[in-house]
Formats: structure tokens, sequence, C-alpha cells
């Protein structure tokens, strides 16, 4: 039920933008459908991406992470570790010198 919950979600929020950028564009009157069908389709997938992931804070579980650097990794030296102060997961990104 989850999968088609998010693809019901992506498509009724793409539909929703592409109806905003048509209103704006061709001037017409759409009244509130594209603000609508935006919240509508937001909701879905945050409805989704809460239920599906098994982090314990809700931010975590929307993907709203609050990462701090907390080294540098030691094979590669332009390679940072960051850790999320609410769930702990850790993951590396690489730096641009």
């Amino acid at each position: 039920m989850e999968p088609r919950i998010k693809k019901i979600g992506s498509f009724i929020l793409l539909f929703g933008l592409v109806l905003f950028i048509l209103s704006l564009q061709i001037k017409s009157n759409l009244l509130y459908t594209p603000y609508i069908l935006l919240i509508i389709g937001f909701s879905m997938l945050a409805y989704s991406a809460i239920n599906t992931r098994e982090e314990k804070s809700v931010l975590c579980r929307m993907g709203l992470h609050k990462f701090e650097m907390i080294g540098w990794d030691d094979e590669i030296n332009s390679r940072s570790i960051y850790k999320c102060k609410r769930c702990r997961v850790k993951k590396k990104v690489f730096r641009g010198v």
C-alpha cells in the first residue's frame, strides 16, 4: 500500500505544480485547485515517508536530519564524516579542495 501512496502522491504533486505554472502562464482562473493539489500531494508523500522509515524522530523519518561534522575520514583526506544529532545516522561526504 505504501509504494502506491507514494506514486499517487508524487503524481498529484506533479499535476498541481503543472497546473500552478499553467495558471501563471495563461492567466486563467483555476481558483485554488493547484494549491489544494500541491498540499494533498505533499501530505501524501510525507505520510508515506513517516510510515516507511524506522528512525525514532519524525523529522528524521522525513529526511530532515540535523547533521554535525564529527571528523575527517582516515582513508581519504578530502572526505568528512557527519552524524545526525537526533538519530545517530552517519554519512561520509567528499569535500572539494
